[in-house]
């Protein structure tokens, strides 16, 4: 849940500031996700529970 609502947050300012770097920065975030989640898959939680979670630049 905080996962897509960080995202939200990263799109809502893209939007509102017309940043494409704020698109890329989500995009980026939802991959790093996305490789997570498949490496969970192929190798089990144990392998993917090790890898550090991304650090954010952005304040909530």
């Amino acid at each position: 849940y905080d996962f897509i609502c960080q995202i939200g947050r990263t799109l809502n300012k893209a939007m509102q500031e017309e940043s494409i770097e704020k698109v890329q920065e989500a995009y980026n975030v939802l991959k790093i996700r996305a490789f997570t989640l498949r490496t969970a898959e192929d190798e089990e939680w144990r392998v993917a529970s090790k890898i550090p979670k991304p650090i954010s630049t952005e304040k909530d």
